[in-house]
């Protein structure tokens, strides 16, 4: 199964006996699937597993377990995973990993995590820049999507690609959902 398809068996109470790919999309899913639901500790034991499993988390994985634990109100067990997981496993710590450790030292009022966070994520950006500055790209992500279940066919996306031959069809439903997105959205 690839990760599409995989977000919404989050929801289902047997989906622990379910079998996982062996990749982190799918993994990522489940636990964002159990996040997004509310099932914060099923999302945080799958987590747990992913080592098990031979598989390395990547930055959405993080990010997904950290708001598990945030939806269950165990902000500290997750910023303890979080800081676990940066100093056992490597993967680019990007940007958005590290203002999503900040936002969750907010959450908890643990001064010295978000400290260390803020001076990370300034870190982060500004290699960035210096990236873009010397002309450095960055690899583009990629995704998947399996349209209907019983279709063979994968296509594949990458981030700025406008190849496919249907891509302004894409980015023209993309636009919509975007309009959608910032009409439902609320000032806090």
């Amino acid at each position: 199964m690839f990760g599409g398809t995989m977000a919404p068996y989050g929801t289902c109470p047997y989906a622990s006996a379910l079998t996982l790919n062996d990749d982190i999309v799918s993994w990522t899913a489940m636990i964002n699937g159990y996040a997004e639901h509310g099932i914060s500790r099923e999302a945080i034991e799958l987590f747990k597993r992913i080592p098990d499993a031979g598989l390395r988390p990547d930055s959405v994985t993080f990010i997904g377990v950290l708001g598990a634990c945030s939806h269950a109100g165990l902000v500290g067990l997750g910023l303890e995973e979080a800081e676990r997981m940066m100093r056992e496993m490597s993967f680019e710590k990007e940007v958005v990993v590290w203002s999503s450790v900040l936002r969750a030292s907010r959450e908890c009022g643990d001064v010295e995590r978000g400290r260390v966070a803020a001076e990370e994520w300034k870190e982060t950006a500004g290699v960035r820049r210096l990236m873009r500055w010397r002309g450095v790209v960055k690899e583009p992500g990629w995704s998947w999507v399996k349209v209907k279940e019983e279709e063979k066919r994968v296509s594949a996306f990458v981030a700025g690609d406008r190849n496919h031959p249907r891509c302004d069809e894409v980015y023209g439903v993309l636009g919509l959902v975007y309009c959608s997105s910032e009409e439902l959205s609320f000032e806090e």
